[in-house]
């Protein structure tokens, strides 16, 4: 998944997008690890939740992973975003 010019936003339905921007502003998202291929963070859901944020040499998002039951089932979920807003606003 190669995402171009940061619009990473219409990766996600607008539901999902909205709860992932409320658990941002809760502060469910935090823990920021920085990797060789991108990002991990702790996002805080009914348990704790790790999201992968895959990046290319330039910063552009390559891959999303959740380990969330949701996006085991290979859906966008609200951690993602949650994710992807704090990292935008790192």
């Amino acid at each position: 998944m190669k995402e171009t010019h940061g619009n990473w936003t219409a990766l996600f339905s607008r539901t999902i997008l909205s709860r992932g921007k409320s658990y941002y502003q809760s502060g469910k998202a935090k823990k920021l690890i920085e990797e060789n291929d991108g990002f991990s963070l702790t996002v805080r859901g009914s348990r704790n939740y790790t999201v992968h944020i895959g990046t290319d040499y330039f910063g552009d998002l390559e891959s999303l992973s959740c380990t969330c039951p949701y996006a085991a089932e290979g859906e966008y979920c609200k951690h993602m975003a949650a994710a992807l807003y704090y990292l935008e606003n790192y």
